[in-house]
């Protein structure tokens, strides 16, 4: 009993003795096989320190004890070190890019913060993911740019359109508006025409009818040739004169109006003066008193035929339409 004591004392302490020498090693590499199996990092450690002792316990006494528990330790050993080469090749351990944290002897464990290749495959993945969808945000976006500036671009062809359409329209407006001021210019001075015409007709017409009454009213005194009227021959001769300024100045007057106005008192041949029969007295005595008499009555004869029709014309003139 006391010799399987002694070997389960010195299996444990070879045991321990191996943890020291590859402590970190040994001890991970089982934490993390019993892991795998379930087992957390105490349990692992007391299945070890159990293992040990059966060893040790197994040989009877104690050479045996120490054979066995050796034996027992340095095949755990082997057992843990193939383990880690295989977990290294697999990439289970020494691909982790976080530090392993060692064990605590003192029975607190620290928990491992090692991150699988899975993790980093799917980070990637997901980094690729996302920078596809902002690749495919950047196309969207520059489609819509695109889409944009050609809009913009029909925007400002229908504008300028608009604008040289409106240009024309405006340059034709202008155009009418200068053609109408000029046809209203003419129209314009048409009656300003009009207006002067019929202004300068209401005068000659109030005139040319004043002219009438004092060539009649002078004509009968003058054709009587009576000492009742005229005291002499010069009082007549006077009176004529002034007869034939009204004359010359009705005719004058209608030949600015009217066209083919003769001079009443052209006389191209003087037998027409002989056809005129002058009466006998004192106011026609002398030769040129005489010649007047007959001027008189040929002048008058010519006036009476034009007198109303020039009266009318002249009066239409100065009637507005």
């Amino acid at each position: 009993m006391d010799l399987r004591c002694h070997g389960m004392v010195a299996g444990m302490g070879i045991l321990r003795t191996i943890q020291r020498w590859k402590s970190v090693e040994v001890f991970d590499t089982l934490t993390s096989l019993g892991e795998r199996f379930g087992l957390e990092r105490a349990a692992t450690w007391v299945l070890l320190q159990l293992g040990g002792a059966a060893m040790a316990g197994l040989g009877g006494w104690a050479a045996q004890g120490l054979f066995f528990g050796f034996v027992g330790s340095v095949c755990v050993y082997v057992m843990l070190w193939v383990a880690q080469r295989e977990q290294a090749r697999s990439g289970f351990i020494a691909s982790s890019p976080l530090p392993i944290s060692a064990p605590n002897l003192a029975g607190n464990s620290t928990p491992v913060t090692s991150q699988p290749c899975d993790d980093q495959v799917a980070v990637h993945a997901a980094l690729v993911e996302r920078v596809a969808g902002l690749d495919h945000r950047v196309q969207k976006i520059d489609s819509i740019i695109a889409e944009m500036a050609t809009q913009i671009s029909q925007v400002e062809e229908r504008v300028r359109d608009r604008l040289d359409g409106t240009r024309d329209g405006i340059i034709d407006s202008i155009k009418d508006i200068r053609k109408g001021l000029g046809s209203l210019q003419t129209q314009q001075k048409e009656f300003e025409r009009q207006i002067t015409d019929l202004l300068r007709a209401r005068d000659a017409n109030r005139r040319m009818k004043y002219l009438a009454g004092e060539i009649d009213h002078r004509f009968d005194r003058l054709v009587k040739a009576q000492t009742v009227y005229y005291p002499n021959g010069p009082a007549w001769k006077a009176d004529y004169e002034n007869w034939k300024l009204f004359v010359e100045e009705f005719y004058s007057t209608i030949a600015r109006w009217a066209q083919g106005i003769v001079d009443p008192f052209g006389i191209q041949d003087d037998r027409e003066l002989d056809d005129v029969n002058v009466p006998e007295g004192e106011l026609l005595s002398s030769f040129e008193n005489q010649q007047r008499y007959r001027r008189l009555v040929i002048a008058g004869d010519r006036y009476f035929q034009i007198k109303t029709k020039a009266l009318d014309f002249i009066a239409t003139k100065a009637t507005p339409d």
